[in-house]
């Protein structure tokens, strides 16, 4: 007579618990090993999506419209204050921070519409701005001017004793290393983000994140030059001053 729980299977006679278990036991065996498949089709899904965007970019640098900074306005573009007469925006200098091999620096502000601009620079091996080793366009977007700034050191007449504060955020960019040594420097600069730049190949690609950055900017007619003040850009809070490092943009 066959016994609650039992299962009679030619000569072997198994617990019904028995059974359960073993089938619990390859229940979660297969449970677990689906889990791990979904996560690795997930992760190389997350990757393509990655991939899509980063070519799907578009980064704007075209100069449009104007930001208005008190009751002045700044539009279309400025090139970097340098001694230089008349102003090209070039500047030989070399710097550790910089690719091997610079000899000169060039950058410009351009003014993309009221709450968005972009910072251009490239970087050169001859002093006259010449012969190119890499450049970067860096677009930043979600512009607000904030509120006025007083009693800044003028640094010997040199700066405004007055200046709004500003936020804004990274957007985008659009880089290229036209040598190899430009091109280490770039995914240097972008290890952390996914990005990889091939010498001789311009890439847009997405810098967006969420963190601002704060500022001050101030504007002045010095004797026909419109000069475009900037502060040292902080992830932390407004400058309390101007500094002798930094860059200003004229037209």
């Amino acid at each position: 007579m066959p016994v609650l729980g039992l299962v009679t299977i030619g000569s072997l006679i198994i617990s019904v618990d028995q059974i359960e278990e073993t089938i619990m036991k390859k229940i979660i065996l297969w449970t677990a090993l689906i889990s791990v498949v979904t996560l690795f089709i997930g992760a190389c899904a997350k990757r393509d999506d990655a991939t899509v965007t980063a070519t799907a970019v578009t980064c704007d640098r075209t100069a449009s419209g104007s930001i208005t900074i008190g009751s002045d306005t700044v539009s279309s573009s400025y090139l970097m204050d340098t001694p230089n007469t008349p102003e090209t925006g070039c500047y030989a200098m070399t710097s550790t921070g910089f690719p091997t091999g610079t000899q000169s620096i060039s950058q410009q502000r351009i003014i993309t519409s009221s709450t968005s601009f972009v910072d251009y620079v490239g970087y050169f091996s001859d002093t006259a701005c010449a012969t190119g080793i890499s450049y970067l366009y860096q677009k930043y977007s979600s512009l607000s001017v904030v509120g006025e700034v007083t009693g800044l050191s003028t640094l010997s007449g040199s700066r405004p004793s007055s200046a709004y504060k500003v936020t804004y955020k990274s957007d985008c960019a659009t880089a290229k290393g036209e040598i190899d040594a430009g091109t280490e420097a770039l995914n240097y600069q972008y290890s952390n983000t996914g990005v990889y730049l091939t010498t001789g190949t311009e890439q847009t690609f997405s810098t967006e994140v969420t963190q601002s950055t704060y500022n001050i900017w101030a504007t002045a007619d010095n004797g026909g030059v419109i000069s475009f003040y900037n502060g040292d850009d902080s992830q932390t809070d407004y400058p309390s001053d101007w500094n002798n490092n930094d860059t200003n943009y004229v037209k």
